[in-house]
């Protein structure tokens, strides 16, 4: 027959058990006012680890911009959150209703403002709960990196709404403090970058030729007005524009053709377009690269 000593609870969560089989010792158990039975300590549940961002652009080419990165997050986070940022909307008081969620981002962190309240002119009544994702951003090489601490405690600075009344927090801290480590625990994203591409091909034919073959293949480029793309293109090189198509998606590639050596060279450029994650990771591929290059230059020769 077993005989349990019940759970001990003090200070620490403390975990008491002690067990003794009769017949098996040939004794009978300790007595209720023997010494204490060994306590086993169980600890509190760990807090929530550190986590990085690495943003890690391609061999060669520029890291990202720090900015790109924090305004990136900001988006990101109101995408994760379960409030809405402020309409900021004048009701029929004339009071602009200034509830919501406020993040902002800079280079010592990520920060929550969750309003409750109104604002007229310079006149603000309004309680606010704030807390804050704290980060270092580190630079090295072409990794931009972003090493987040869990986030603090929600503090709560109470408004009035008059004389003798109080404005209620936008919720409660618990539920705040729970949304803002939602928003750390899923925070991540990419950034959308492109570089400039240059090839060229020797061809025996002349201009036109060359122009038909590219009309003729990929077909003629008609920007927008005010395409920022095409204003990305060196307005020297001609406005002799064709679709360059890589997956579903349909960009231009310029070309130019001038003489060369009794022949005719075929310059082309193009923008290609990579992104850069927050895992580490980036989409740049060099063999994609080469592949597209052999493509216009096989079309300048067909």
């Amino acid at each position: 027959m077993n005989r349990e000593i019940p759970i001990v609870l003090s200070g620490w969560l403390m975990l008491s058990v002690w067990s003794v089989a009769q017949g098996d010792t040939g004794q009978d158990a300790p007595a209720a006012d023997s010494a204490e039975p060994p306590a086993v300590t169980i600890k509190a549940p760990a807090a929530p680890e550190e986590r990085t961002l690495s943003f890690v652009s391609p061999p060669e080419m520029s890291p990202v911009p720090v900015k790109d990165v924090l305004a990136m997050l900001q988006r990101e986070a109101y995408k994760l959150t379960q409030y809405s940022a402020p309409k900021d909307a004048a009701g029929k008081s004339g009071a602009s209703d200034i509830s919501g969620l406020n993040v902002t981002t800079g280079t010592d962190g990520m920060t929550f403002a969750y309003v409750r309240g109104t604002r007229e002119g310079n006149d603000e009544r309004a309680t606010r709960s704030t807390g804050k994702i704290a980060w270092i951003v580190k630079e090295e090489g072409t990794q931009v990196a972003i090493v987040m601490s869990p986030p603090g405690a929600v503090k709560v600075e109470e408004g009035k709404a008059g004389m003798f009344g109080k404005i209620e927090p936008l919720d409660k801290s618990e539920r705040l403090a729970a949304d803002m480590l939602r928003v750390y625990n899923h925070l991540k994203g990419s950034i959308q970058r492109s570089v400039l591409v240059q090839g060229d091909a020797d061809v025996e034919y002349e201009e036109k030729a060359i122009y038909a073959n590219f009309e003729r293949i990929l077909g003629k480029y008609v920007p927008a007005q005010n395409d920022p793309v095409i204003k990305a293109f060196d307005p020297n090189r001609g406005s002799n524009f064709y679709k360059l198509r890589r997956g579903d998606t349909v960009q231009p590639v310029q070309v130019t053709i001038y003489p060369y050596r009794d022949k005719s060279k075929a310059v082309f450029e193009f923008f290609y377009s990579y992104y850069v994650v927050g895992d580490g990771t980036n989409t740049y591929s060099e063999q994609d690269v080469q592949s597209l290059k052999e493509k216009l230059a096989a079309i300048a020769r067909d």
